[in-house]
């Protein structure tokens, strides 16, 4: 995967293929957020917390209503708790490396 552009926007690309997707940065507000072509979007918040920092990772189904149900549509928010897993294991290998802890939410 491959990001191109920038500073806050960005396109996603796979291999050599057409754009995947966007990516709009935020630091000012804390966030950036990923739009998947026409059915997955996500959004990572940023915030303060007594223990460092709170992630908060929330998804949205951006296809249009007569798409929603679709099987690449349900496909995509199945794969997103794959990369809520990631993230989490990401996460720990970020925390090990700076020597801190990190706290997997719910």
């Amino acid at each position: 995967m491959t990001l191109k552009g920038g500073p806050k926007d960005f396109t996603v690309h796979y291999g050599l293929s057409e754009p995947g997707g966007t990516v709009t940065v935020d630091p000012d507000n804390g966030y950036f957020s990923f739009r998947g072509g026409y059915k997955f979007g996500a959004d990572y918040h940023f915030t303060p917390h007594p223990k460092g920092t709170l992630l908060t990772y929330k998804t949205f189904n951006v296809a249009p209503e007569t798409h929603r149900n679709r099987r690449a549509v349900r496909f995509q928010f199945w794969l997103s708790g794959k990369l809520r897993i990631g993230l989490r294991g990401g996460l720990r290998h970020i925390g090990k490396a700076l020597d801190c802890r990190t706290y997997p939410g719910a």
